[in-house]
């Protein structure tokens, strides 16, 4: 965050990376604090405040402690994006197995069916 006091990079990968980063900072700002908040900073930047004392003003926090808290947000994030990936892989894995299963059982019941069918079709001896 401290890289973009001079503006954004203009080189694509950097650039990308952060406008990316920067939403995600202002979403952190808007849903773990409030609108309002965000509001109250851009009007005390729009009176002329530097954005450190703007933004130590609005949410009490310096932007350095809020810059560490949302880097380590946004890293636990990752460990369940890893978890979920994780999961997803094994769920990949095992639907070969599970589909060979299922067609497995549709293949005895089928048969079990055709059995009971043929059994049907049989005159009973009772009524011989």
């Amino acid at each position: 965050m401290e890289e973009l006091e001079d503006g954004f990079p203009t080189e694509g990968r950097l650039a990308q990376l952060a406008y990316t980063e920067s939403f995600h900072a202002v979403r952190t700002l808007v849903f773990d604090y409030s609108f309002t908040q965000l509001a109250t900073l851009l009007g005390r930047l729009r009176a002329g405040e530097s954005f450190p004392q703007a933004f130590e003003a609005t949410y009490g926090l310096t932007v350095a402690m809020f810059a560490h808290d949302w880097k380590e947000k946004a890293g636990s994030g990752s460990r369940w994006l890893s978890v979920l990936a994780g999961l997803l892989a094994l769920g990949l894995a095992l639907t070969p197995v599970l589909l060979c299963g299922y067609w497995r059982r549709r293949r005895e019941q089928a048969s079990v069916l055709a059995r009971w069918e043929e059994e049907e079709r049989k005159p009973d001896s009772f009524y011989r």
